[in-house]
């Protein structure tokens, strides 16, 4: 059987810097990882990769964020997508 692996995590900060580490300090205002699974637990599918957002801002924090010409575009969707659902965590299948 086959398991869900997660990735290292990526740090989303104010003005749309991106990290993979803590800066210390600062809280981060998104946090993303990948999530792999080899495929063999689902019989006929094959492998599956996603990407996973958390969120930890404020309604205003997420909309200053998108103001940001940093931030990438699957961000800028995932964001967009937490704001009109008004969701604390997004999932992408890649």
């Amino acid at each position: 059987m086959g398991s869900t692996e997660k990735s290292s995590s990526y740090y989303v900060y104010k003005g749309g810097v991106e990290s993979e580490t803590l800066i210390k300090g600062q809280m981060p205002l998104l946090t993303y990882y990948f999530e792999e699974n080899d495929g063999a637990r689902f019989l006929r599918r094959g492998a599956e990769r996603s990407m996973v957002v958390d969120v930890s801002a404020t309604r205003s924090q997420l909309e200053e964020l998108l103001k940001s010409p940093e931030l990438g575009a699957t961000l800028r969707e995932a964001v967009t997508k937490i704001l009109k659902d008004n969701v604390r965590q997004v999932t992408y299948e890649l």
